[in-house]
Order: structure tokens, then sequence, then C-alpha cells
């Protein structure tokens, strides 16, 4: 057997690059071998995926010609779709799950992509306000109409009235819209935040919809696993295993890199971290359990060290400048 040559990758990010890599990727594996990998957004996806089949191959079964070249189809695939039922999702589409408190805003938004005129994209998105607002949707109704209604049907204009009454229809129409925009605006004011700022949370620690589709980031976590050659509830791959080996002076069997944006800070931010670059690392545990499957999160909690506690320190202001702060009643208002 030719043994493969060596090949460094590097991904960027893209909308369809999720799409468009495996295959890719799964062409260059018949002839190399992937040491050092990189990714940016989407990209970091296809890095992470990558690295992790090639540590299958390297202790097991080898998945590049297998589960990557058909990923494309995978993801295409309609899960229960029978001839005349257009309109099912496929896979692609139902690893995005909102949850219960931002569905509604999700369901808006999606009926607002796809192929289609202004004009008809317009009103699918009309009609999903309608539909997932409904009660919004009913409210601003009957504002805009019971006035009218009354009128026909208790004036002696006749036919006239009813014909009046069809044309309170288009102003009608505008209230609707109006109405279920209070709607929107509430769930982006009170359900965006409750939901952490985003509309699906990626995970749903195992559950799949009712079509059997895991939400994204178990999905990931499956995919990765899978192609590492590990079932799910095993151990994640982590970079040490990457690695194949501790020492940091060695040479490393695969090396990953991912760079993302930490919003907190303001900078892009490297995977795996450079030890002492960026301090210490906060997050809290009720926040990120709802982000990971059982395994990884696991994994990332035995990891880890509690917080410390902190004491409460007084910071006296700059303005202030009498010798004893606390006889200092402004300055304790102050501060």
């Amino acid at each position: 057997m030719v043994e493969k040559l060596q090949c460094d990758l590097v991904m960027r990010g893209g909308i369809t690059s999720g799409i468009v890599y495996p295959r890719g990727i799964a062409k260059l594996s018949e002839t190399y071998r992937f040491r050092s990998i990189g990714g940016t957004s989407a990209g970091a996806i296809a890095a992470t995926g990558t690295a992790a089949a090639a540590y299958g191959a390297k202790h097991g079964e080898d998945h590049f010609a297998t589960r990557f070249k058909t990923l494309p189809a995978e993801l295409g695939r309609r899960p229960g779709y029978r001839p005349g039922m257009a309109g099912k999702k496929t896979v692609l589409e139902r690893l995005f799950q909102p949850q219960k408190g931002t569905r509604r805003l999700f369901n808006v938004l999606m009926s607002g992509l796809g192929r289609q005129g202004l004009g008809a994209k317009a009103a699918s998105v009309v009609g999903a306000l309608c539909v997932n607002y409904w009660l919004y949707a009913v409210v601003g109704a009957a504002v805009a109409l019971l006035p009218v209604v009354v009128l026909a049907v208790t004036s002696s204009l006749g036919s006239a009235a009813w014909i009046l009454f069809l044309v309170g229809l288009v102003p009608a129409l505008v209230f609707v819209v109006a109405a279920t925009g209070v709607g929107v605006v509430r769930d982006v004011v009170i359900e965006l935040p409750r939901n952490g700022y985003g509309l699906c949370s990626g995970s749903s620690d195992g559950r799949p919809d009712e079509a059997g589709v895991l939400p994204l980031t178990d999905w990931l976590h499956g995919f990765f696993q899978s192609v590492a050659n590990r079932e799910p509830a095993e151990p994640p791959v982590t970079f040490g295993d990457l690695w194949g080996t501790r020492d940091e002076r060695a040479e490393r069997d695969i090396e990953l890199v991912l760079m993302t944006t930490n919003i907190t800070r303001g900078i892009s931010q490297r995977l795996p971290f450079l030890e002492g670059s960026w301090g210490q690392l906060f997050f809290k545990e009720a926040e990120f359990a709802k982000l990971f499957p059982a395994s990884p999160w696991s994994s990332i909690c035995a990891r880890t060290q509690p917080m410390p506690a902190i004491q409460r320190i007084s910071i006296r202001p700059a303005s202030c400048r009498c010798p004893r702060r606390r006889t200092c009643r402004s300055c304790s208002a102050r501060a």
C-alpha cells in the first residue's frame, strides 16, 4: 500500500461551507493524510470533523470515503417524506430547533428564507405572522373590523354598507400586521434574553424531534464521535487525543487550531487556548449546561475548577478627598 502524502488544511467560514467541504475533504483524503488542520466559523466545524475523522482513521475505520462523501445527501434528506407531501423539512433544516419561547419568532424568520420573489416572500412572512401570532392577529382584526361590522348591521345603507366592509379589509390587514408586530417585539425583548440571546440553544440533551433528528450541537457531537470510532456516550475526543502526546515539545500526530470571536472581550479567540494569553475564563454552569449534551458537558466540568469566592472590595471615587472615606456620606452614596 502506497503511503499517503501529508497535507495541511485550512477552511474559512461561509453559509454553504458545511455542504461544500465534506466531499472536497473526502477527495483530498484519497491522496493525503491530514496533519495540521485549521478553520473559522463554519470552516471550524468542518475542521473539527476532519480532525476527528483523521484520528479515527489512525485508530480504526476510515470514514472519509464513506460518511464524509455521503454527508451532503444525508443533510438534504427529508425524514418521513412521501410523494405529495411538499414542504417537509430537510435534516439540515431540522438541526435548528428553537426553544418553546422563541419558536414563533424562529418560524417567522424562516418563512422569509427561500428562493421566492419579493411579493411571495412578503406574503409568506405575513402568513407566518398570522399563524404564529394568531391571538395578536385576531385582536388587530377585531379593532379594525368591529366598527365597520356594527355600522353595516345597524345602518340603513344596505349593500353599500357591505361594500364599505370589504373596503375596510385593506386597513384591517395593516392592523393585523401591526398587532402581530407587537408580539414579535415582545418575544425579542422578553423571550430572546431568556434564551441566552439566541433562537436555538443547539442542544436538547439527546432528545430528537418528531422526525428523529437531534439539534445541531447534539448532532455534531454524535457525528464527531462516530467518525472518531467512538460512541456518543463515550468520552469526547479532545485536543490531547489528537496530539497523541502530553509533551509540549514533542511532534503532534494531528494539530487542530480553530478561531472564533470572543464577544465579551472584542477579540479573536484561538482554540485551544494559549496558556496565559487571555487570563482566566469564566462561565456559569447553569447557562452552559443548556448548550451541550451530557458527555461533553461532563468532560468540561471534570477539567475546570470552581471560581474562588470573591471578596467585595469598595473603591473610593477618584473625586473623594476625605481622609476617612467611611465617614463621608457623599462618597458612600456615590460608591
